[in-house]
């Protein structure tokens, strides 16, 4: 199952859980269930920035490179 979500909005997501470990008085399984949605929030941000260079370098093999490089 792939995470279709904005780079953006999982980094946001990302965000929030680190500040509630280290803003919020939490239990040591509150705080690993945080620290667990974190590691995996980080490896969907990875995977979709890893998804959308994959995209960009599609874009720039098919000629646009060249294009780019005319527009300076």
């Amino acid at each position: 199952m792939t995470d279709e979500r904005a780079y953006e909005e999982i980094i946001a997501e990302l965000e929030a859980a680190v500040a509630s470990l280290e803003n919020e008085p939490l239990g040591l399984e509150q705080s690993l269930a945080l620290y667990e949605k974190g590691h995996k929030l980080l490896q969907a941000a990875q995977n979709r920035l890893s998804g959308l260079e994959g995209r960009m370098e599609r874009l720039l093999d098919d000629g646009s490179r060249q294009d780019m490089n005319d527009a300076r």
